[in-house]
């Protein structure tokens, strides 16, 4: 093995004038016999000095950690003088070591075939003498091919087990069945963070004991196989009292036969209940005398029904078409299976064993076999449920039971029950001097109906229609006429309404900001804040704060004109105090489907001002997981 010297340190026993002093050592690698370091002193006489250390055999940090050499240094002078200083080598780990496990000749763990998943069967143990990372052992469960085998035991998959990479924990996944897999066996493998690293795998055999989980089973009689005799008696003596048996009248197709001799009565052909339940044979036993005699009995044999059926489900795809908000609990459709045994055997109960998308928004009636609505149905949420109905029937034990399984789509149909909610902002800043004709934005409401119901029409409905234009259809906001300064902002109700058959409707009030100068002075240019996201609306997030250099009399208003972050627009997310600046949510926040960073452009006006008079501040809001937000300062304002 190679070492090397992780740090050397000198300590002079004497120093005298003209005296050796020890220069500095260097750490690099040691071999057996290779060298170690160049050891080297001064004398301010004249003469040679200095000298090579070398390793004389192989270091092992994990039998010795640190080497102390008293070295001496002595000049060529007549009367030589002497100096002597400590060396200390420690010796810096090389990853030589393996993993070792506590039982390296493997484990053996036995447990009941009904231990719950999740149960731990044993903790995994290796040590490895190396340092750090060299020595930091993690543990990896290999898989194996089904099949093989390792020890007497079969390989399986490791899909039934799972192993703590840092604990050694081994554990089941899954609840484990003896009848289907008696023994497993698992490959461990053990390795080191070194580079490169190290390993080591060892064998784990896991053992299922028997647990009484099983009852008895009936199997249907076998072809061959002894069905019953019907022997008779015959008083006389020798030929005339030898009796030979045979089958006469029947509707037995040939499915029995009758030893001539023994008068035993075996299955000839496979018995189906479905065709035939009742077999009825004249049984006639005749002796060999001159002439013979002859007696017939009818012998009944009644064919018990076995579970040899499947539920069926007739053929073709199941839909049904329902609308939207319908009552709970009301019918959606019946499905219905045939099972041609007979009793228990044919007897079926049904279960929604699926649902898609996942929730609980139908039942099923288990004997009848309908289905019913337990939740309320929104076409917005899914506009279409796959169901998976399983009939099973409900023969005993139960686990000769059969079944079938069949898929049910339900198509939500629209109902206009939304109305457009607007998204747009609801305030914007443009130049007194814009020219007529200039599209301002683009008001967007939003509805989530389907067709006709979901689509939108846009109109002003109260004053300034001589100054802007709003399109029915897109949304443009255009300047009609010229803006007149003194106004300094324009408010008015826009509309959205839906084409629907019975048309819903909502409103919005615009607000047209004239940009100007010499405004509103904010206490900070620009604003940050951090916002954890999936907090309620209504949230505060930040104050802002914007004074007038004319004087604290003069009143201040606050309008929130874009949001926008990673280059997307975003619209009303927040809301701000037109009085008070308080700025917050409009809407519940998710980092994963909006932003990490929203920025936020707010405009201060003076409410009194001859002429616009205006000023923007923008607001950094991050968003962050939850998890990061354990210090209440976080929601302070930061400034810069």
């Amino acid at each position: 093995a190679s070492w090397c010297l992780t740090s050397t340190t000198m300590h002079l026993t004497q120093v005298v004038a003209d005296s050796l002093s020890w220069t500095q050592l260097l750490m690099q690698t040691v071999e057996p016999m290779g060298y170690v370091q160049g050891l080297s002193a001064t004398d301010h006489d004249s003469g040679i000095s200095g000298q090579d250390m070398a390793a004389s055999g192989g270091l092992d940090r994990e039998i010795v950690s640190q080497v102390v050499l008293n070295v001496s240094a002595r000049d060529q002078g007549v009367q030589p003088k002497i100096s002597f200083a400590k060396l200390v080598v420690n010796i810096l780990d090389v990853n030589d070591e393996k993993p070792q496990f506590s039982k390296p000749d493997g484990y053996h763990v036995s447990i009941a075939e009904n231990t719950p998943p999740g149960t731990e069967l044993l903790v995994l143990t290796a040590v490895d003498g190396d340092l750090g990372d060299n020595g930091t052992v993690t543990f990896i469960l290999q898989e194996s091919e089904i099949g093989g085998n390792s020890g007497g035991f079969p390989i399986v998959s490791w899909g039934a087990f799972r192993l703590d990479p840092v604990s050694g924990r081994l554990s089941t996944i899954s609840q484990l069945d003896r009848e289907e897999q008696e023994h497993y066996s698992l490959h461990v493998l053990a390795t080191d963070l070194g580079n490169p690293a190290l390993s080591s795998v060892v064998l784990v055999n896991v053992s299922l004991l028997d647990v009484n989980d099983n009852s008895p089973l009936f199997y249907p009689i076998q072809i061959g196989e002894l069905v019953t005799s019907a022997t008779a008696t015959d008083s006389d003596s020798g030929d005339n009292a030898d009796l030979n048996y045979s089958i006469t009248g029947t509707n037995n197709h040939g499915t029995f036969s009758i030893s001539p001799n023994t008068a035993s009565i075996f299955l000839s052909k496979k018995l189906d209940f479905e065709t035939q339940s009742l077999y009825k044979l004249n049984i006639t036993a005749k002796d060999k005398g001159r002439p013979p005699q002859s007696s017939t009995m009818s012998v009944v044999i009644y064919v018990r029904d076995y579970n040899d059926n499947p539920p069926m489900f007739p053929a073709g795809d199941i839909f049904k078409s329902i609308v939207e908000n319908i009552p709970i609990g009301t019918s959606v459709i019946s499905v219905e299976a045939y099972d041609p045994d007979a009793d228990i055997n044919g007897q079926l109960a049904y279960t929604i064993i699926q649902q898609m998308p996942r929730g609980n928004h139908f039942h099923i009636d288990e004997v009848k076999g309908t289905i019913y609505t337990s939740a309320e149905i929104d076409r917005e949420f899914a506009n279409l449920f796959e169901l998976t109905v399983k009939a099973m029937d409900q023969a005993v034990p139960i686990e000769s039971r059969r079944f079938a399984l069949k898929n049910v789509t339900v198509l939500i149909t629209d109902q206009n029950d939304n109305v457009p909610t607007f998204v747009s902002p609801n305030a914007l800043a443009v130049e007194p001097s814009v020219i007529i004709g200039t599209v301002l934005t683009t008001i967007v409401a939003a509805d989530p109906d389907e067709g006709a119901n979901g689509e939108v029409e846009y109109e002003i409905i109260n004053g300034v229609t001589d100054i802007f234009i709003l399109d029915r259809y897109s949304g443009e906001l255009r300047v009609s006429s010229a803006l007149v300064l003194s106004q300094l902002m324009y408010s008015f109700i826009i509309s959205a309404t839906d084409l629907g058959p019975e048309r819903r409707k909502s409103t919005t009030e615009m607000t047209v900001i004239l940009q100007g100068l010499d405004g509103p002075i904010f206490t900070h240019p620009r604003y940050i804040t951090i916002l954890k996201e999936g907090e309620p609306i209504g949230t505060n997030v930040i104050s802002i704060e914007a004074a007038s250099p004319r004087g604290p009399e003069i009143l201040v208003e606050y309008f929130i004109v874009s949001v926008r972050g990673e280059d997307k627009k975003f619209g009303r997310l927040f809301t701000i105090g037109r009085h008070t600046g308080v700025i917050q949510t409009a809407a519940v926040l998710d980092r994963e489907q909006g932003a990490r960073l929203y920025l936020v452009d707010v405009y201060a006006i003076e409410k009194s001002a001859a002429s616009p008079r205006t000023q923007k501040a923008e607001v950094k809001i991050f968003a962050f997981f939850i998890i990061f937000l354990s210090c209440p300062c976080l929601l302070s304002p930061y400034t810069f």
